[in-house]
């Protein structure tokens, strides 16, 4: 997780990596350098979870999560990752991996070009998240 936090963001480290043993992982980033520059028209500051900054935010953040997701499934795992904004710019990952190990993806036989096709199908929630 911090190499791929240093690599990917430019940043040493998360703030904090929680974790309940069970396949759920959470990923505290308390000032995500994706997101410490936006901001609204308005002179005064709000860290209200509607205002236009968070909502903004959260666009960068679903690709974030997609990064992530994309870096469990390459590691041969599945995932849902979710995203979510207490405080403005503290932000929140939620990974949760079973952990039942019939459940990470299985690869499908060659195609007639040499390519695999995973076998996991996704969708997108309202909120934007990826899950599977």
């Amino acid at each position: 997780c911090k190499d791929f936090w240093n690599h990917c963001f430019n940043k040493n480290q998360v703030d904090k990596l929680q974790t309940n043993h069970k396949g759920t992982y959470v990923i505290h980033d308390y000032y995500f350098p994706w997101i410490k520059k936006i901001s609204s028209s308005n002179s005064m500051p709000s860290h209200d979870a509607n205002t236009a900054e968070v909502k903004v935010a959260l666009l960068y953040l679903n690709i974030t999560a997609g990064l992530i997701r994309g870096a469990i499934k390459n590691l041969g795992r599945i995932a849902t990752v979710t995203v979510e904004i207490q405080q403005y710019p503290k932000c929140f990952f939620t990974i949760k991996m079973p952990k039942d190990p019939k459940t990470s993806i299985e690869k499908s036989p060659a195609t007639t070009d040499g390519a695999t096709q995973d076998t996991e199908s996704e969708t997108t929630n309202p909120t934007g998240s990826v899950q599977n």
